[in-house]
C-alpha cells in the first residue's frame, strides 16, 4: 500500500508542478486571444459596407483579399507590385473601390497613391484605430472614372 501511495503522490506532484509551470502561459494566451478578437474588425466592417454600397458585378482592390471576398461577396484583386500595372488593371477591370489598411502589407507606392492622385479616387469611408481613434486603420476609396486615364 505504501508503494502504491508513493506512486499516487509522485503523480500528483508532477501534475501540480505542470499546472504551476503552464498556468501563467494559459492566462497570457487567454488575454492575447481576447485582445486579438477584434483586431481585424475594421476589415470586416469595410467588407460589409462595400456589400451594402455596391452591386454584385462590382469589384474591389484590397490586400485583405480573403476577408474582403468573404464579407463583401465581391470580386477582389490584390495590389500589383508597381503603379503602372495597377493603372492598367484598373482601366481594364474597372473596380468600384480601393481599400487601404494598416492590416496587410501593401506595395510601397500604394499608400501615397490616393494623395498623389486626388482626382482619380474619392475617400468614401474610413474606420479608425481602436488604440488611436484619430488615426484611420482603413480607408475605402471610390474610383472616379470620369478622370481616370485610359477609360471612356
Amino acid at each position: 500500500i505504501a508503494k502504491h501511495l508513493n506512486k499516487i503522490l509522485a503523480l500528483l506532484l508532477v501534475v501540480l508542478a505542470l499546472f504551476f509551470i503552464f498556468y501563467p502561459h494559459f492566462q497570457r494566451a487567454d488575454s492575447l486571444i481576447e485582445t486579438k478578437l477584434t483586431s481585424y474588425a475594421q476589415v470586416k466592417d469595410a467588407g460589409i459596407w462595400i456589400k451594402q454600397y455596391s452591386e454584385l458585378s462590382d469589384s474591389v482592390y484590397s490586400q485583405s483579399k480573403p476577408q474582403n471576398v468573404y464579407y463583401s461577396e465581391r470580386v477582389t484583386y490584390s495590389f500589383p507590385e508597381n503603379e503602372e500595372e495597377f493603372i492598367k488593371n484598373v482601366s481594364t477591370n474597372r473596380p468600384k473601390y480601393m481599400v487601404l489598411s494598416m492590416f496587410e502589407n501593401h506595395p510601397p507606392w500604394a499608400y501615397a497613391w490616393p494623395q498623389n492622385n486626388p482626382n482619380l479616387v474619392i475617400p468614401v469611408q474610413a474606420y479608425m484605430r481602436g488604440d488611436q481613434p484619430q488615426q484611420p486603420a482603413l480607408v475605402i476609396y471610390q474610383f472616379n472614372y470620369t478622370t481616370f486615364p485610359g477609360t471612356i
